[in-house]
């Protein structure tokens, strides 16, 4: 699936795409077989949910950080002028999933975006 994705970064001329249902454990850094390189965060128990960037072997010198919230919020950000950049990366919950869990995720995301 990753090398699929880096033949589409290359078509259209991508530098960073966001990426959901990651499927990977925990938060990591990764390069992919082509040199760019992949941002991760996911639960700690299941290879669930996730989210993610890939970020071009060309801009990842732009990376200032990269910042795991939970297994559907990530966020990284990049230098660029004449200011920096913050993209927040979420999968949000369906409808399907308890009126909860899709609360705790629009709460999530607004303390997130209080903090950019």
């Amino acid at each position: 699936m990753i090398e699929q994705l880096e033949y589409e970064m290359s078509r259209y001329r991508w530098n960073i795409l966001g990426l959901c249902e990651v499927g990977r454990k925990h938060f990591g850094e990764t390069l992919t077989s082509d040199g760019h390189k992949l941002y991760h965060s996911g639960r700690e128990d299941k290879h669930e949910h996730g989210v993610g960037f890939i970020v071009h072997k060309d801009t990842a010198e732009a990376v200032l950080g990269c910042r795991p919230i939970s297994s559907r919020i990530i966020t990284i950000r990049l230098k660029a002028a004449p200011f920096n950049i913050t993209i927040i990366q979420a999968y949000a919950p369906t409808i399907d999933h308890e009126d909860e869990e899709v609360d705790d995720f629009n709460n999530e995301v607004q303390k997130t975006l209080n903090e950019v």
